[in-house]
Order: structure tokens, then sequence, then C-alpha cells
């Protein structure tokens, strides 16, 4: 999966970015530990 790697430049894990995007895109019900993060970025 090179689009991944080339949206975030992070390690070796395609279950990283995908986690991330997830996170930031639903509320806390999917990741309940990026709560405070999917707020801020709902608020914004």
């Amino acid at each position: 999966m090179p689009h991944a790697s080339s949206q975030a430049p992070q390690p070796p894990q395609s279950s990283s970015p995908r986690l991330h995007g997830a996170a930031v895109v639903r509320p806390a019900e999917t990741n309940p530990h990026a709560g405070t993060t999917a707020d801020a970025f709902r608020t914004v």
C-alpha cells in the first residue's frame, strides 16, 4: 500500500495510518482512545 505510506510518514504499519484516518473522521465511538482528538477536530 504505497498510498498509505505516502500519506503518513510513519513506520511500516498499514494499521497505523488507516486507524488514524478513521479516528479523525469518526467520533470516539470507534476509537475511545481518540475521543479527545475527535472532539478537538470536530470543534475545529
